[in-house]
């Protein structure tokens, strides 16, 4: 299952959310997860996660025509024996080599080898983000209650809708839900006409003292309202129940896209 991560405005807390939306479902006994850094300009995923990517999706795409299980695993950086990220390059300027086509192929072999691949993506409708929402089972486009972010999130609702991605493949999800001189809620859902999948509090000494020591706070803080509302999220958008069935008597479903 594809889990692609999305905003159509910086600075909302994105990151921190499918970094540790990707650790929670970890968690889970006998599942696999892997992580692909899709902002390839200046994707921050080692930072968050305190890991040391010898290698990247830049030095991945150089092998795209031979992917087999051994070689993409080669390219991945392990959190931890369950969790592996692939890395958004190291330099900026290798952000250009990687193209839509080589992230459809990549992600199209992690889906084969991993229970959950959670996509973070660059604020912006190029190729590549394009590429990851297209192969994603679902997307979460994460908001905040500024006026210009939810300005941002309507047009990027309605750029999804003219791709075809129907209401149940796109969830909104709602970041520093209770944040000082916000705007209300009900009103946003009413601009949006969609409704919020999970609220995730704010927590700033929490969530900034994650960011900056590399630790997710879904592992040092768990029993927070911020923790516990990302392993709801978990729960929505990877059922467990739903994982015991699968495994039982039919593989993974899929979503049909248009356009």
């Amino acid at each position: 299952r594809i889990i692609s991560v999305f905003s159509s405005k910086g600075g909302v807390g994105k990151t921190t959310i499918a970094a540790n939306l990707a650790v929670a479902l970890s968690q889970r006994p006998g599942k696999r997860v892997a992580m692909v850094d899709l902002d390839l300009q200046f994707g921050d995923v080692a930072l968050f996660l305190n890991i040391l990517p010898r290698t990247t999706i830049a030095d991945a795409i150089l092998d795209i025509d031979h992917l087999d299980e051994a070689t993409v695993s080669s390219y991945l950086t392990s959190y931890n024996e369950r969790f592996q990220v692939l890395a958004a390059p190291l330099r900026p300027e290798q952000a250009e080599n990687v193209t839509g086509a080589h992230v459809g192929a990549v992600l199209s072999r992690l889906r084969s080898l991993y229970d959950y691949i959670v996509v973070d993506t660059a604020p912006s409708f190029d190729d590549t983000t394009i590429a990851a929402l297209d192969a994603a089972d679902l997307v979460l486009v994460v908001a905040a209650l500024d006026l210009p972010t939810i300005k941002n999130i309507k047009i990027g609702l309605e750029i999804m809708q003219s791709l075809g991605y129907g209401e149940e493949k796109v969830q909104l999800v709602l970041n520093r839900a209770n944040s000082e001189g916000g705007l209300d809620t009900h009103e946003v859902e009413a601009s949006l006409r969609r409704q919020f999948l999970m609220a995730i509090p704010s927590d700033g000494k929490t969530i900034v003292n994650s960011v900056n020591k590399g630790l997710p706070f879904v592992v040092t803080h768990p029993e927070t309202p911020a923790a516990q509302r990302i392993f709801a999220l978990a729960d929505k958008v990877a059922p467990q129940d739903i994982d015991i069935q699968k495994a039982a008597d039919k593989p993974a479903r899929r979503f049909k896209f248009f356009g």
